[in-house]
């Protein structure tokens, strides 16, 4: 300790006796020294904390020696970058910025950062930053806990151009911190420039915005069908939702015969052990102020419901509601409550119920202040009709379709359809007035067009004198009919739920393989929950297997009887058992035989535990643990494939199974516990922000290279096939521009979602990755969490990935690679076999906006070339000794040259 901290020290020492004394109080010198520590490090803390409405230096105008601005830091060190910061007068917004240049990434992230941010439990928090740049991956602001376990208070991320903007968003705190991370990241390299970043604390209480009038919710007495609600069937427990195919046989019902008000009120028929949620849209609120939301309900039981409303995004979501008794007799249902500050400011109804039977809801409606009789939420509404509707549908046959209109006061109102397709073209499907009877529901009907293939979405609305009352969206997508059925050759997997729709959907898609996570219907903790006892969920699995699907099982998730979870010994523990390593491996041996013979010759493909190498999926007990991990799989994936193959010789273990970036570090440290030796194949995870695999600054080729090298290395030369069993965007935006989408992460455009998974498909498979399971494919039917789904809105209809995912399979599914592609400095491609002739996959290089001219040559022997966009859509033609013309963006294309 310097001179100068102990004489301070002990001066403070003398001055805090004194004043003890003084005031009457008298302590030992122990206790006084530990209450002058405490004094001293709460001062320091208090020191160190800053008000919430303020950051240090967040014009960046004062910058130190190493280019970095005065109380900020790069928290960097401990990923895999080069990093170089400098401030910048000519490119400032105001005054001065900061320059933050990746000059090299390979793996974790970008982290600059300024600590001691006193945050606050329950505050709104505004965040403004300005920032510009060339960022490739998307730019993150955050808030989080300054150590382990990392907490996240509030984030948002943004995709950052080369323009000045101001980027803003809100956030709610779920706990006090006096000394929280003020954080910008970002993964990939580029320059980013920031300047006038500031937080401030929103006083609910003062809000000054006018109050909302009327009804907030849509179609909220279902006169117009199904649009713009959710309802999502499954078990209470969560775990085997997506096996029981009785779940998802009981579809929601607009009932004519039995309402409220109006003409129709929404029946829901929930099966047998089943749990049913009725989620709105979200809608922005006054915080700070009074709502009530009410409803009219009714059953064939006397059972319980939840109503309430929720808000925020993931992690940060605020849940107010209360249960009431419904009865056969229809009754109104109140809950008024101050809705607190949310991210959005924007709430959505929801309404919950447990038990088979029958639940009507009519009614709903949620206002500011007091409840009032039921009104709708606007003059007349207009609903694209869903119910027994399918969004897939092959070309050539056009599809009937109808809309509904409703008015609560009747009137004449003017009603238009259009289609719009993925390329933008728009087509009027109906147009024409319609005259209502006060609370009428009048049924349009129209017919789709099926002539080309590709993703169409339908718009339909109602508006009187010129002024648009209401909107409806829903998508349709066609394909063409696929020549040959799934073989264990495809590459072409997915995740799914196990229920005919979801079959069929994937039948259309062109789906080879299913991956059981979910569903979950495999995995130890549920066949059998009670040692010796167990319960194998064979409809949905031989259903799949039925309509040719190839099924990668699972096994892993250890049941609580025999989990090593130190805190759950006495089986009091909630969920954490499932994670543990077993504590005997006999246990886990005998699952394993038994299981794989169960389904012998219907699940021939097994995957030894999902993600080992994360902290979520296993757990290794005690000291250490996580350094003995490795070991404990290696002694899992040996124990595993030996039971295997004596239940089923022809039986396939898929070992390794990853997350981690890179994937090598995990596969090396198992390889060196004796590993390699038992599993067919490698699998990985590799997820990234959005871009796909040859746009990374590091590509996903040098590490499955990599991984290659290691087999070589660890097998004596020779290599297994390796797999990457899940992946995929995580956050793709929804293509309905009438639902509110409340997120805290970057929402990914449906056109590059598009160029990712065409780009990332074609690029694995040239890098020697045989296949790809897409995660996911599941939809969700919870009309609050549409950044939760992948593949399918919340209704069911398909996002333009789905059909650019048949459409790529149509072009390549029997093809095999052959070789790279590269035209100029600014085109790539990979090229693929057919008995046909060739099929090029082309796109611009990197991840920008670029558009590159193209005029593709046809060689002798092929007598003619065809290109098509990436819905199937032909964009050019040519014949021998000519050239395609073409336009490549970083949205891929196809040309197919014919013999």
């Amino acid at each position: 300790m310097a001179q100068f901290e102990i004489e301070l020290g002990y001066f403070a020492l003398r001055a805090l006796r004194i004043i003890l004394r003084r005031a009457g109080f008298v302590m030992e010198r122990k206790s006084l020294i530990a209450l002058l520590i405490f004094i001293l490090s709460s001062y320091g803390q208090i020191l160190h904390a800053k008000d919430s409405t303020e950051l240090a230096n967040g014009s960046f105008d004062r910058i130190q020696s190493n280019g970095i601005a005065s109380e900020w830091v790069d928290n960097s060190g401990w990923a895999d970058v080069r990093v170089k910061y400098s401030a910048e007068t000519s490119e400032a917004h105001s005054k001065q910025s900061q320059k933050i240049e990746c000059v090299d990434f390979k793996s974790g992230a970008v982290q600059f950062v300024q600590s001691g941010l006193r945050i606050s439990k329950g505050p709104n928090y505004a965040i403004s930053i300005w920032m510009k740049g060339d960022i490739a991956s998307p730019v993150q602001i955050l808030s989080r806990k300054h150590g382990a376990p990392y907490t996240t208070y509030f984030s948002k991320s943004f995709k950052v151009d080369g323009t000045w903007r101001e980027y803003k968003f809100s956030g709610i705190a779920a706990a006090d911190d006096p000394d929280a991370f003020f954080m910008v990241r970002f993964t990939s390299t580029g320059t980013l420039w920031l300047d006038d970043v500031a937080i401030t604390k929103a006083d609910a209480g003062r809000s000054t915005a006018l109050p909302l009038i009327g009804n907030l919710i849509a179609n909220g007495s279902f006169e117009v069908g199904l649009d713009r609600w959710g309802v999502e069937i499954r078990e209470p427990g969560g775990y085997e939702y997506a096996m029981p195919i009785e779940m998802h046989n009981q579809q929601p019902v607009v009932d004519v015969r039995n309402a409220e008000f109006g003409r129709s009120s929404l029946k829901i028929i929930i099966p047998k052990n089943g749990l049913a949620l009725l989620t709105s849209p979200y809608v922005k609120v006054n915080p700070g102020r009074k709502y009530s939301l009410s409803l009219w309900s009714a059953s064939d039981k006397n059972r319980s419901i939840r109503i309430g409303l929720g808000g925020g995004s993931s992690g940060q979501q605020v849940s107010l509601a209360k249960t009431v008794q419904v009865g056969r007799v229809w009754k109104k249902y109140t809950f008024t409550t101050v809705l607190p500050p949310v991210p959005e400011d924007a709430y959505h109804v929801s309404v919950e119920s447990e038990g088979d039977g029958d639940v009507w809801i009519d009614g709903v409606q949620l206002e500011e202040g007091d409840a009032t009789q039921f009104a709708a939420h606007s003059l007349a509404e207009i609903g694209l009709k869903r119910e027994g509707i399918a969004t897939l549908y092959e070309v050539g046959k056009d599809v009937d379709l109808a809309a509904v209109v409703s008015s609560e006061g009747g009137g004449s109102f003017h009603a238009s359809i259009k289609s719009v397709s993925y390329e933008g073209a728009v087509s009027t499907l109906w147009n024409g007035d319609v005259i209502l009877a006060p609370s009428e529901r009048r049924e349009i009907k129209f017919e789709c067009p099926a002539s080309h293939p590709g993703y169409f979405k339908l718009i339909a609305e109602v508006g009187k004198a010129g002024k648009l009352l209401d909107s409806s969206e829903m998508a349709v997508g066609f394909v063409a009919k696929h020549v040959t059925g799934p073989s264990l050759d495809s590459p072409f997997g997915g995740h799914a739920y196990f229920n005919p729709e979801s079959f069929n959907n994937m039948k259309m898609l062109g789906v080879g393989w299913l991956r059981m996570h979910p569903p979950l219907g495999t995995k130890w903790f549920l066949v059998e929950k009670d040692k010796g006892k167990f319960v194998f969920y064979d409809k949905p699995i031989l259903l799949a297997k039925s309509m040719g699907f190839n099924i990668l099982g699972s096994l892993d998730t250890t049941p609580r009887w025999a989990s090593s979870d130190p805190s759950d010994q006495t089986g009091q523990g909630v969920d954490g058992y499932r994670s543990y390593a077993p504590r005997d491996l006999a246990d886990w041996e005998n699952y394993v035989y038994q299981t794989v013979l169960h389904y012998k010759g219907i699940i021939d493909y097994w995957e030894v535990w999902n993600e080992p190498d994360s902290g979520g999926f296993l757990k290794v007990a005690g000291l250490m643990g996580q350094f003995r991990k490795p070991a404990v799989y290696a002694e899992l994936l040996k124990t595993a494939y030996i039971a295997a193959k004596r239940a089923n010789p022809n039986a396939v273990i898929v070992g390794a199974v990853g997350t981690d970036q890179p994937p090598t570090t995990w596969v090396e440290e198992i390889f060196k516990h004796g590993a390699y030796k038992y599993m067919d194949v490698l699998s990985f995870h590799f997820y990234t922000d959005g871009r796909p695999g040859d746009a990374l600054d590091t590509p996903t080729g040098v590490w499955v290279s990599q991984l290659k090298s290691l087999m070589r290395n660890y097998g004596n030369g020779k290599e297994k096939p390796i797999w990457e069993t899940e992946s995929g965007i995580m956050n793709p935006a929804t293509s309905y521009k009438n639902i509110l989408e409340v997120s805290s992460g970057y929402a990914i455009s449906s056109q590059d979602s598009v160029a990712y998974l065409i780009r990332n498909y074609a690029y694995l498979l040239a890098s020697g990755v045989s296949k790809w399971f897409y995660y996911s494919m599941i939809t969700s039917h919870r009309i609050d969490r549409n950044d939760a789904t992948g593949f399918f809105e919340w209704d069911g209809s398909p996002r333009p990935m789905a059909l650019a995912y048949a459409n790529l399979v149509g072009m390549i599914g029997s093809a095999r690679y052959n070789r790279a592609l590269e035209f100029g400095k600014d085109i790539l491609g990979e090229e693929f076999t057919n008995a046909g002739g060739v099929v090029d996959v082309l796109w611009a290089r990197g991840w920008n906006n670029k558009r590159v001219n193209l005029t593709l040559p046809v060689p002798r022997p092929y007598g003619s070339a065809i290109a098509y966009d990436a819905m199937g859509n032909v964009i050019g033609r040519a014949t021998a000794g000519r050239g395609v013309s073409l336009v490549v963006t970083k949205s891929p294309l196809y040309v197919v040259f014919l013999k």
